[in-house]
């Protein structure tokens, strides 16, 4: 009996301290402040369907952005801008497909973005997802999660960099995570897994890591240029990303939890919303931001700009970015 009552009261100590966690996350998201109009800007965003970037759009439509929103699927995201428009008025939305975890689907979509288009005021990679339980390779033999958090991202804004210098000011807004903190160590040369151990854990909190890195570095090379580069934690967010791909012992395990310490969409969306809209982020570059702040917080190993350069490197050749492709 004693073991049951100690156990009980184990479990009861632990849902408290869940409690009292989410409670000071929450009350610490707060709401971007700007009230700019973002009318005649043309923002893109990937990963535009669920989870905070479907919030971020909402609010991102109701100040009179263009929207281009980038998704796998074409259906389900056509059915969300039909909403939008519906609830905001805006009539300026478009929707085009874009798989950031393949190459070909991101170079697909770049040329017929820019045959149709002049300029981009904001560019936000958004898509993420969690680590399957195996590593799962790509046709491009990329590993999953590195090639849709970082790999795909890398490409596309290269890409479209030459469309973000058009303009007099840009913005690149990358959706990083503070679990960064448990990636100890990138090996360059050894970005897929094949030599190092593979959980779907670390592969996501490698691919945020590499996120904020890749911020670094692409600012030092868009400095001067009227585009900045930031990368921002939405917190610990309630969304699908995990129950879809995270294996049914983890997404049961998060979805118990997460309505405990997790943040709302919305909330997480709010800092996403204060770098694209706000004139006190228009002139800070090469940063990561929590809680609307500057972190002072980081690891060691995302301000290691010999390790950014590296990393840049090694993603060029991956994704075989061609000369024609460079805009530095």
């Amino acid at each position: 009996m004693w073991i049951w009552l100690a156990l009980l009261m184990m479990a009861a100590s632990v849902v408290a301290t869940l409690g009292i966690f989410g409670i000071v996350h929450r009350e610490r998201a707060g709401e971007a402040n700007t009230k700019a109009s973002l009318v005649g800007k043309t923002i893109l965003i990937t990963g535009a369907s669920s989870g905070i970037g479907r919030e971020a759009c909402k609010i991102l439509a109701k100040r009179g952005a263009r929207l281009i929103l980038a998704c796998r699927s074409v259906a389900r995201t056509k059915m969300f801008a039909d909403d939008l428009r519906s609830m905001t008025g805006n009539e300026d939305i478009l929707v085009m497909e874009l798989d950031t975890s393949s190459l070909v689907s991101v170079r697909r979509f770049a040329d017929k973005f820019l045959n149709r288009e002049r300029s981009l005021d904001v560019l936000i990679l958004n898509a993420g997802i969690y680590g399957t339980q195996r590593r799962h390779i790509t046709s491009e033999c990329l590993e999953m999660v590195m090639a849709t958090n970082h790999f795909g991202h890398f490409l596309l804004a290269n890409l479209l960099l030459g469309a973000l210098m058009m303009g007099k000011r840009s913005r690149i807004i990358v959706t990083a995570s503070g679990l960064h903190r448990l990636c100890k160590s990138i090996d360059p040369t050894d970005l897929n897994f094949e030599r190092t151990e593979f959980t779907p854990l670390l592969s996501y909190c490698q691919s945020k890591a590499c996120n904020i890195l890749f911020t670094r570095h692409l600012a030092e090379i868009t400095r001067d240029t009227g585009v900045v580069v930031n990368a921002f934690c939405p917190g610990f967010v309630s969304t699908e990303m995990f129950e879809k791909t995270a294996g049914p012992i983890m997404s049961t395990l998060q979805r118990v939890m997460l309505p405990f310490i997790g943040r709302t969409p919305w909330q997480g969306a709010q800092p996403l919303v204060h770098l694209a809209a706000s004139k006190e982020t228009e002139d800070i570059t090469g940063e990561f931001f929590e809680d609307f702040k500057i972190s002072s917080t980081t690891s060691d190993i995302v301000n290691d700009m010999e390790l950014a350069r590296l990393l840049w490197e090694a993603s060029e050749r991956l994704v075989k970015l061609k000369p024609k492709e460079k805009y530095y």
